[in-house]
């Protein structure tokens, strides 16, 4: 059972084959195989998995938003090796992010359409001018995340640098504190994170120089 990338057939021209779907429905027993073929797969990387995952920072946020599935994917994606993948998703995740600002921390219905109506950078200012984003960090951070997510969505020709990928979920990371965070307070209650929680979150993801 195999699931090849870039193998010359006989004809010489370059394929991807991946058998493993027909072998899954056809085969005897091709359950089984498939199983034994993914947890090899899993066990060859758990190593590096640990190690991503170990470089990343704890998270404790308000888990209310279409974003937040999105938080979660990036952080898995990226421990999985899957860089591109990661970082695409960091950048979807910071546009839901913006979106979800706008439909509930702007009061009027004319307001919420007019940013709405705009493209990512500028509801992004539109934001930081009126004041609506919890951290003065957040604006941004987010335009960080989109300028990596953008030299890497688009064929460029820019080879990917996994500790640029680390830094946008990082940045992520810091975001998600920064406007949604939760900090353990006093009698086991969790308070809404403060200016001084994300600089020493910053500090903490090795993003000390964002300001």
């Amino acid at each position: 059972m195999d699931s090849s990338e870039g193998e010359e057939s006989a004809s010489g021209i370059i394929a991807f084959i991946d058998t493993v779907p027909n072998l899954i429905r056809i085969l005897p027993g091709g359950r089984e195989s498939a199983r034994n073929f993914l947890q090899n797969e899993f066990t060859a990387k758990l190593d590096s998995m640990i190690d991503r995952y170990g470089s990343l920072g704890y998270l404790l946020f308000s888990a209310e938003g279409e974003f937040v599935t999105l938080v979660i994917e990036a952080r898995r994606l990226f421990v999985q090796g899957f860089q591109r993948g990661a970082v695409a998703l960091c950048g979807t995740a910071v546009e839901f992010i913006c979106d979800h600002v706008i439909r509930n921390r702007v009061s009027t219905e004319q307001d919420r359409n007019n940013l709405l109506s705009l493209d990512f950078r500028r509801q992004v200012e539109k934001l930081k001018e009126a004041r609506k984003f919890r951290s003065t960090r957040t604006g941004s951070v987010m335009h960080q995340i989109f300028d990596i997510r953008n030299d890497y969505v688009h064929p460029r020709g820019v080879t990917i640098d996994e500790k640029r990928v680390h830094r946008a979920i990082q940045m992520l990371n810091l975001l998600v504190v920064a406007e949604f965070g939760l900090v353990p307070g006093e009698g086991g209650r969790a308070r809404t994170s403060t200016e001084d929680d994300v600089t020493f979150f910053a500090r903490e993801l090795g993003l000390s120089d964002l300001t």
